[in-house]
């Protein structure tokens, strides 16, 4: 659910962005994603799993400028699986 807290115009990352992790590569999926530019922590420790079975690692960004050049980095790091933000789709697609 979004509330205003959520819908910023100025900049994205003002909140944690939840990436879905696959279980066997969470350790891994997580340096990688720190080293893209963000702190990363677990969901419930680590416990929380979703209906998949994979777990959330909530990761705050400083400032999310370029939301496309984030997704692209996101799809390129083994382990995770999707990610709570999306851009919107052109017209017509």
């Amino acid at each position: 659910m979004v509330d205003s807290t959520k819908i910023k115009r100025d900049y994205l990352g003002r909140f944690p962005l939840p990436v879905e992790i696959l279980p066997f590569m969470v350790s891994r999926t997580l340096k990688n994603l720190e080293e893209a530019g963000c702190s990363c922590s677990l969901r419930g420790g680590g416990a929380y799993r979703t209906d998949n079975g994979n777990v959330i690692a909530d990761c705050r960004f400083k400032r999310i400028d370029d939301p496309a050049a984030l997704e692209r980095r996101l799809k390129m790091v083994p382990g995770s699986w999707r990610w709570g933000y999306s851009r919107p789709s052109p017209p017509g697609s």
